[in-house]
């Protein structure tokens, strides 16, 4: 099972992420937490986790992602996925599509795409969930990753803002269903 958890910048998503794997870690499924925010870092430090190079760095940075977006060799299974990219902690493990590093390096369009066709080849057996962090706002709508996952968790503080976007985001979600 896929689980994509979104929602407004600061609601957080990436706590409800972290609580969530630690939560069904223990209660004995193996557990990978995709990244999918190229801009906020702190996701494996709330798992008490190591950060790792990102899928990009590994597929050879930002440039060479562009340039392969139409073949990459992606994963299908967990054990496919390369130890060098994964954090790890028994069955809970943590990887990043691709960060943000440089001042104007451009816009993180080509980790969408690739956040995309990972999740897409992905497939998860029984006893093993993906849950996806995703970058603040709706993004990730407009670059087709919801239409890779198959629970959509949107995450909403109790203020008229949030509230505005949950609506947006349950209409985008009932498109895809």
């Amino acid at each position: 099972m896929k689980i994509l958890i979104c929602g407004k910048g600061g609601c957080g998503k990436s706590t409800i992420t972290a609580m969530l794997g630690k939560y069904l870690a223990n209660k004995g499924y193996r557990v990978l937490i995709v990244d999918a925010d190229e801009s906020n870092p702190g996701l494996y430090r709330m798992l008490g986790l190591s950060k790792t190079k990102t899928l990009a760095e590994y597929l050879g940075g930002k440039q060479q992602v562009k340039a392969i977006l139409d073949s990459p060799e992606l994963p299908k299974t967990f054990e496919e996925i390369p130890e060098e990219i994964l954090s790890k902690r028994e069955n809970l493990s943590v990887m990043s599509i691709g960060k943000i590093e440089e001042p104007g390096e451009g816009c993180a369009c080509p980790y969408g795409v690739l956040a995309k066709k990972f999740l897409k080849n992905l497939q998860p057996k029984k006893g093993e969930i993906v849950l996806v962090d995703t970058e603040a706002g709706i993004e990730h709508f407009g670059r087709g990753i919801d239409l890779e996952v198959d629970v959509i968790v949107n995450v909403a503080e109790p203020n008229l803002e949030s509230i505005e976007l949950s609506r947006k985001i349950e209409k985008l979600a009932e498109k895809v269903a």
